[in-house]
């Protein structure tokens, strides 16, 4: 009776927020032309509940759809195709009283329109009256007056139907308000009702427990001296005989009660040195465990120590070759600067080239060093957030693992008292039936079948513990395996993504020789000397697509410095070696997914550029050069 009150309940209190759910969703409202028919759509998410009325002066046809409402179609759509002014979609109540009004106004009287239902559409055909394309020009032309006079009269009744269905819907809160009122009175009045009436049976129960208890034990009692009378009468009678027998069924009983208790003794002695056995191995596998996790998380700070160790290395390493070429134009500038009192006039464009040289070395240095400060303070952000993640995710499998260890406990110990409850049951009514037995042969008859009981008692509280301790031991390696599982799917989501080569090519730049490289994502990279005139980059993680990008370009044959251009593999990087005919300053840009080395054209180099327009080479200049055939050069283009 009770369970079925509080489903009841709980039916009720759930209802509420229930009615709020399963609005039909009027998505799109559509008018279309079909020639001598006007065509309006109405989609939604449910088959359609409806009521339709006319209205005349001016002539309108109204839908009102029942627990409906708008979702992203708007409030007025004007027509005024000579049948249909406009469309109007208001929407009125809420919840379960939710009403979704769509509105036709004519521009002329016209049939009574044709409503069908087509799945979750719905249908609304109007037949264009005679004429109507001949006087569509009179009707438009006066369209503007009756528009505003309609539009007015329409706006009074929507106030005034939006008035009507707010008054409605409060109407209705308010009985809904009143019902789930009286329905949660009802309840409490039942479960009132149900309570004392349960405690009047068990009070009821427990005083007729009380009284057949009491006349039980009367009734034993007379019982039990009726016997001892009945004993005595014969002990006295046959003193001799009856002595000695009874003397050896005790002697038997005893020793029997004595071996039962030795076996007990041992039984229960073998239960605790396992018990105390398995409790060692839990405190010894918890200890493994907890020492993993924190070699674990050691290993993985470490890690994130070295990775963020080997970012600010590799940030160091970028900065290096800018400032290296820096220092070189700062010098060149300086060397220029003092031969620049007994150097021709003509050399004051090169002295100015070389100003706008260095001022854009020191721009390009400093938004390089902007760009790696924002992407070591993101590295650093991103390994603090990853750090917090992991912290978080590993606090809350504790705080599972120790709920669940917890909860375990409680119901062992639960267990465990239900079954000492039941024994200690058990044991009283064998020994009120081993009181009540009237001769020996039923109390030995007892003794053995408590013996028996017990004994299967203990068999099956030591397969219970075994069984439990074998979940246990399941439920413990299912962790593991999880939370190793985990940390390997957050080390692959750590690891660096995998980077491709899109790109390798050679460009000729007025006043320097450009070497780019073009990647799937922003580049990481180390650039170095490795030589005398000898420049390596080293693209992490990078792979190779395409296998013109794995040859190597000649660009001997332009007006540069760069001389070859060799790419390689090494393990899981790019490597790109630059060699130049002579050692001169460069710059290094990252723009986007593109890394850009430029190369300052030599003395001699420049000047045979800046005089090729008053001799050029047949086929022109040389611009670009892209990766050949295996094994050749990079020919000029024209050639």
């Amino acid at each position: 009776m009770r369970l079925r009150h509080v489903l009841a309940t709980t039916l009720l209190l759930a209802a509420g927020p229930a009615l709020g759910q399963g609005l039909n969703l009027i998505t799109g409202v559509a008018v279309k032309d079909e020639g001598g028919t006007v065509v309006l759509s109405v989609t939604g998410t449910k088959p359609p509940n409806f009521t339709t009325f006319s209205m005349a002066d001016p002539p309108r046809f109204v839908l009102d759809l029942s627990e409906a409402k708008f979702q992203g179609v708007s409030e007025d759509m004007p027509v005024n195709d000579g049948t249909i002014l406009v469309v109007k979609n208001l929407s009125y109540g809420s919840d379960s009283s939710s009403i979704a009004r769509i509105m036709i106004a004519f521009a002329v009287d016209v049939e009574p329109p044709d409503v069908q239902t087509q799945g979750t559409t719905l249908v609304v055909r109007v037949a264009k009256p005679a004429g109507t394309a001949a006087g569509a020009a009179v009707a438009q032309a006066g369209a503007a007056d009756a528009q505003r006079a309609r539009e007015q009269a329409e706006a009074q009744k929507r106030a005034e139907a939006e008035a009507q269905a707010k008054a409605e819907a409060q109407r209705r809160a308010d009985t809904e308000a009143q019902e789930r009122e009286a329905a949660e009175r009802a309840q409490a009045d039942r479960k009132a009702r149900d309570e004392a009436e349960a405690q009047a049976r068990a009070d009821a129960e427990k005083k007729a427990a009380a009284q057949a208890e009491a006349r039980a034990k009367a009734e034993e009692q007379e019982r039990l001296a009726a016997e001892t009378r009945q004993r005595e009468t014969k002990d006295r009678a046959a003193a001799g005989s009856a002595a000695a027998a009874q003397a050896q069924r005790d002697a038997e009983r005893r020793a029997q009660e004595e071996a039962s208790a030795r076996a007990k003794a041992e039984l229960e002695a073998e239960l605790r040195a396992e018990a105390e056995k398995q409790a060692q191995e839990q405190e010894q596998a918890k200890a493994q465990e907890q020492a993993k996790a924190q070699a674990q998380a050691q290993e993985k700070a470490e890690a994130q120590a070295k990775a963020e160790a080997r970012a600010t290395a590799e940030a160091e390493a970028r900065v290096q070759p800018e400032d290296k070429a820096r220092a070189q134009a700062d010098a060149q500038g300086q060397a220029q600067a003092q031969a620049q009192p007994a150097a021709a006039p003509a050399d004051t464009a090169q002295t100015s080239e070389a100003e706008a040289r260095a001022e854009a070395a020191r721009q390009a240095k400093e938004d390089f060093a902007r760009q790696r400060e924002e992407a070591v303070a993101a590295a650093r952000a991103d390994a603090d957030r990853k750090r917090q993640e992991a912290a978080d995710k590993k606090a809350e499998a504790k705080r599972q693992r120790e709920e669940a260890v917890a909860a375990a406990k409680a119901e062992a110990e639960q267990k465990k008292q239900e079954a000492a409850e039941k024994r200690a049951e058990a044991k009283r009514q064998r020994e009120e039936a081993i009181a009540a037995a009237k001769t020996g042969a039923e109390r030995k008859k007892l003794e053995a079948a408590e013996k028996k009981a017990e004994a299967r008692r203990q068999r099956e509280e030591a397969v219970a513990a075994a069984k439990a301790e074998k979940d246990r031991k399941k439920q413990e390696a299912a962790e593991r395996k999880a939370e190793e599982k985990r940390q390997r799917e957050e080390a692959v989501a750590a690891a660096p993504k995998a980077s491709q080569l899109r790109e390798l090519g050679f460009r000729q730049l007025p006043g320097v020789s450009r070497v780019f490289l073009r990647t799937s994502v922003p580049p990481r990279f180390t650039i170095q000397d490795v030589g005398e005139n000898l420049i390596r980059i080293e693209l992490e993680n990078t792979r190779v697509v395409h296998r013109n990008d794995a040859r190597f370009l000649d660009t001997s044959f332009f007006p540069s410095a760069v001389a070859m251009i060799t790419p390689s593999r090494r393990g899981s990087s790019y490597v790109l070696d630059i060699k130049l005919k002579q050692k001169v300053p460069y710059q290094q840009k990252v723009e986007g997914d593109m890394l850009a080395i430029d190369f300052e054209r030599p003395a001699a180099a420049a000047a045979t550029a800046a005089a090729a327009p008053e001799a050029p080479a047949p086929g022109g200049e040389p611009t670009e050069a892209e990766a050949p055939g295996d094994g050749a050069p990079a020919e000029p283009a024209g050639k």
